[in-house]
């Protein structure tokens, strides 16, 4: 075990703030000086962004520029509900008033600081003030302690986690491949649904099927929310199959009042919510479950598969985000009229089921590379905890 002193990031490194220069005067933007913002940090090495500064913007405004090798964090977006963005700044950036940047004194190295926050995350995010903005404070952030070792040693640990990353991102590209192979074969087989070059029958979805809402049990009686039926909202809608929830209910709610369970293979999407300004969430159920009031369940009077009406509609996310509407009080959602101008093709029965052996295929090998990553992520935080306690 190591005898490293654990030192208080604050006394380690300098933290600055950012800002944003007025909206309503052009001449702030589009310069060559990248601007990070929260929506710029999905990657760790961070070298532009969505929307740059011209040096004007960044004269006049409290924005500022931080040098390479800064570690960037979020520290006000509704993301800190359940992740810490952390990057590095592998080119000089401006940030905006969400960021902080953490500028390393000569005796800590920038990506061991950077990876030593990440590996902290549980701990960081527990800090978060819900608010209009979450947010946690940064003096909290400068108090906690991080182990010190020397360079040598924390450029050997950078080095290690490095290579493991590596090997991660490497299966979520394969992961991601995958996902767009899926769309190349639908469109390859049966054309875009909104232009329908191949003249297939189509449909509005309205007339696929009974479009069923679901409902929230009452939370005035706690029984409705002991038991193990699944009950799916927009946010256990991250993956394409859906085998279960991170809600369940009595599995009597069904009998007792007007929600409805839905069989095995039912194809669920998004209907309400802030996530319609940007994605539309598509899923398969594959289990017989329940869902909430801002979710749609398609129940087919037609004959139409689950994987290819599933596919049919992610594959016309533009179109379908088109219909989308907003709400008095700012709320997004995809109602009957939105609906009414989806198309859904009808090829042959046939036809649709050759493309669901397809996607067999392709499910089971992202079957594979899933259990990998997930090995990779706990090999991860293994790795991390060892290195990070002089144990590896």
């Amino acid at each position: 075990m190591n005898s490293w002193p654990h030192v208080q990031i604050g006394d380690l490194c300098k933290i600055v703030g950012g800002g944003t220069p007025k909206r309503d005067i052009e001449a702030y933007y589009g310069g060559e000086i990248p601007w990070v913002t929260p929506k710029d940090m999905k990657q760790w090495n961070i070298k532009r962004s969505k929307v740059s500064l011209t040096e004007l913007g960044l004269r006049e405004s409290a924005a500022r520029l931080v040098p390479l090798g800064s570690v960037l964090v979020v520290v006000r977006s509704g993301v800190l509900k359940h992740t810490l963005p952390v990057g590095i700044a592998r080119n000089p950036v401006a940030i905006n008033q969400d960021m902080k940047a953490l500028i390393c004194g000569p005796r800590l190295n920038s990506d061991y600081l950077a990876h030593y926050i990440r590996a902290q995350a549980p701990v960081i995010l527990k800090w978060v003030r819900a608010t209009t903005a979450d947010n946690f404070s940064i003096e909290k952030l400068k108090e906690l302690s991080i182990p010190l070792p020397p360079l040598e040693e924390q450029e050997r640990i950078v080095s290690i986690l490095d290579h493991a990353d590596t090997l991660r991102a490497k299966r979520r590209e394969a992961i991601a491949h995958l996902d767009e192979l899926t769309q190349s074969i639908f469109i390859d087989m049966f054309g875009d649904p909104v232009v329908n070059r191949k003249a297939f029958p189509v449909v509005p979805l309205t007339q696929v099927g009974h479009l069923y809402s679901g409902g929230t049990p009452s939370k005035a009686t706690p029984g409705n929310w002991e038991g193990s039926l699944p009950w799916f909202s927009p946010k256990d809608l991250k993956r394409d199959d859906l085998f279960d929830s991170q809600d369940h209910i009595n599995e009597r709610i069904t009998e007792l009042t007007s929600l409805k369970l839905i069989p095995p293979n039912t194809v669920v999407f998004v209907v309400r919510g802030m996530i319609l300004a940007h994605s539309f969430p598509v899923s398969i159920l594959r289990v017989q479950a329940t869902i909430n009031q801002d979710m749609k369940a398609v129940l087919p009077s037609i004959d139409v598969t689950s994987d290819f009406l599933a596919h049919n509609l992610r594959v016309q996310t533009n179109n379908i985000l088109a219909q989308v509407s907003t709400a008095g009080h700012g709320t997004k959602r995809l109602d009957s009229d939105g609906m009414s101008r989806i198309p859904v093709l009808l090829p042959p029965i046939e036809l649709q089921r050759e493309f669901d052996a397809r996607i067999e295929i392709i499910r089971h090998l992202r079957t594979r590379h899933q259990v990998a990553l997930s090995s990779l992520d706990m090999l991860f935080s293994a790795l991390q905890a060892r290195l990070f306690r002089g144990a590896l």
